[in-house]
């Protein structure tokens, strides 16, 4: 939903820093008790920045504590989710299981299509897509002003409107226009979904070759 752009574009901005390992996952984790010098590592040379942080797509949906293990450790936090319609949200999360074999030994348990994956993992492929119940959970932990929803139909239409309110919100320079503001490169396509169906057969086999 935009966010290896929207991790650019704040990356890019003098006054912020995020951090170079995108998808810490760090407080999706049930033990980080004793760890904060191993968290705060990932933020080295952020140098004194404004807004310092990390973009993690797993917290939104996270049913091991992550708002409540954030809420702790940094309760003046400010939060920015990037969504996308979650019927193309479904399509690309199932390719991106599709390329992981839905997380199976072997391809005989993989669904050939989307229907059959939403039949058979029905958790896994709709789950991260129920974004009102989601957001939900957030809100009871955080208050509304401290989060921030972002359209992924924005991002696409008005990216200039969408990084000035996002820099706004984080308390830094909303004039500053970052160099990748307008670039829509391979890297933003990147782990979404294959161009087509052959391609993704291509990328299941060759991922069911390496798992031999």
């Amino acid at each position: 939903a935009g966010t290896t752009w929207l991790a650019r574009c704040l990356d890019e901005h003098p006054d912020a820093f995020v951090t170079p390992v995108k998808e810490t996952k760090f407080f999706d984790d049930d033990h980080i008790e004793g760890r904060r010098a191993e968290y705060e590592g990932h933020f080295a040379g952020s140098n004194g920045a404004t807004a310092v942080g990390e973009i993690s797509v797993r917290y939104l949906a996270s049913k091991r504590g992550a708002a409540e293990r954030i809420r702790q450790w940094i309760p003046d936090v400010r939060l920015f989710v990037s969504l996308r319609n979650p019927v193309d949200q479904i399509w690309s999360h199932y390719w991106h299981l599709l390329r992981q074999n839905f997380h199976q030994d072997t391809a005989c348990f993989v669904p050939a299509t989307v229907e059959d994956a939403i039949q058979r993992y029905p958790d896994l492929v709709l789950e991260p897509a129920l974004y009102g119940k989601h957001l939900a959970r957030w809100l009871r932990v955080f208050d509304r002003q401290q989060l921030q929803v972002i359209i992924y139909d924005d991002i696409v239409v008005q990216p200039e409107a969408v990084i000035r309110d996002l820099y706004s919100f984080l308390g830094i320079d909303s004039e500053f226009c970052p160099p990748g503001l307008f670039v829509r490169d391979s890297s933003v396509r990147r782990g979404v979904s294959a161009r087509t169906p052959w391609l993704g057969s291509v990328h299941r086999a060759l991922y069911s070759f390496m798992q031999i």
